[in-house]
């Protein structure tokens, strides 16, 4: 028996360490993002080849309850 106590505790302890590292507050660096899909080569784009354009996405924090550097669109 008192090995399952150590294993229920043991479990409890693991979602907990799981659950905060999930919500932590951590950055995100900026980095380059290649750009696929075909909607992205239409119009004055569409004599390039699929995957040859990057845009740069910028960094920004993330939190447990937002994401800061991000602003929410009105519709």
């Amino acid at each position: 028996m008192p090995f399952a106590h150590i294993g229920v505790d043991r479990e409890d302890r693991e979602d907990r360490e799981l659950k905060l590292a999930m919500t932590a507050p951590r950055s995100v660096s900026p980095y380059w993002r290649q750009l696929r899909d075909e909607r992205f080569y239409r119009g004055k784009w569409a004599d390039r080849r699929r995957g040859s354009r990057y845009v740069l996405v910028s960094g920004y924090e993330v939190g447990a309850n937002k994401t800061v550097g991000v602003e929410a669109v009105d519709d």
